[in-house]
């Protein structure tokens, strides 16, 4: 995977789902509109997100973004 996707998808979060110790998994899209799904983790010294994972995004993932636009709506 392409770091200026990851780097596009990162800046473009379009939203997250919280997991457990301190991660979190972020959804945005790559440069050519399909969505990445990207594991983070917090890193208290640096003050920043690190990006341990990025793929495509699941269909679980897909189906958890759509509910939470509904939500939102």
């Amino acid at each position: 995977m392409p770091g200026k996707d990851i780097l596009h998808a990162y800046r473009n979060i379009t939203w997250t789902i919280p997991q457990d110790d301190c991660r979190i998994t972020l959804v945005g899209p790559r440069r050519d509109g399909d969505l990445l799904e990207m594991g983070a983790k917090y890193d208290s010294v640096t003050d920043t997100d690190l990006i341990i994972h990025a793929m495509r995004v699941r269909a679980a993932r897909a189906r958890y973004g759509e509910a939470a636009k509904a939500v939102r709506a």
